[in-house]
């Protein structure tokens, strides 16, 4: 199960979710097998790999557990917390269906405390051309999904999908006009879990990096 479940969700024979929920099943179930045979083996028993072999998904997940208590609870990010983007594209997806999409009041309080320097971007060029600059660099990447080129709102929707158990975040690119210059709002969403282990705000800070410079690094 501890195999299964992040190789059916990599090739979408699981949902992302559900490939999650079987790796971590299969770790505890490894970790009874384990403590099993090691008990076996106090007793005098024959030792074999099996007691070892099954510790080591466990002790993946407790690194992993460790990594997740060291960001906030929080799975909603972004650049502005006055004028939040809102989600248009996301919020008509069946997978969405039933969701509240609007942001979490509590996570505002986390994301001043926690990431404070994630915050809007200004860049040069109006915001027809910042926008073509993004779109641009989204269809580099093949786990990216444009949903919606909005001109007149100057705004861009996106899907990110994780390289591993293809988890799907929703992202919205705000583009306003600043004199000569574009103000670039960046929110970014995930579907799963109450906690993103910093992975929502990575990307934010990669997304108006890759606007920055012209590329991705």
């Amino acid at each position: 199960m501890a195999l299964l479940g992040p190789i059916g969700a990599n090739v979408r024979l699981l949902p992302p979710l559900v490939g999650f929920v079987f790796f971590v099943a299969g770790t505890f179930l490894a970790l009874g097998g384990a403590v099993a045979k090691t008990v076996q083996f106090m007793r005098g028993s024959r030792a074999d790999v099996g007691a070892l072999v099954g510790y080591g998904p466990f002790l993946l997940v407790l690194m992993l557990l460790a990594k997740a208590l060291t960001f906030p609870p929080l799975n909603d990010v972004t650049t502005d917390l006055n004028e939040i983007p809102g989600f248009t594209a996301a919020s008509e997806l069946p997978q969405n269906k039933g969701r509240d999409m609007s942001y979490p009041e509590p996570f505002k309080e986390l994301m001043r405390k926690h990431y404070g320097d994630v915050a809007s971007k200004i860049l040069p060029g109006q915001p027809s051309e910042v926008m073509d600059q993004a779109k641009k660099l989204f269809e580099e990447r093949s786990y990216i999904k444009v949903t919606r080129d909005d001109r007149q709102a100057n705004e861009l929707e996106a899907i990110f999908e994780s390289g591993f158990f293809r988890f799907k975040d929703d992202v919205i690119l705000r583009f306003r006009a600043n004199r000569q210059a574009t103000v670039v709002d960046v929110r970014s969403k995930s579907r799963d879990g109450k906690g993103d282990v910093g992975a929502n705000a990575a990307r934010v800070r990669d997304i108006l990096k890759a606007l920055e410079t012209g590329k991705w690094e």
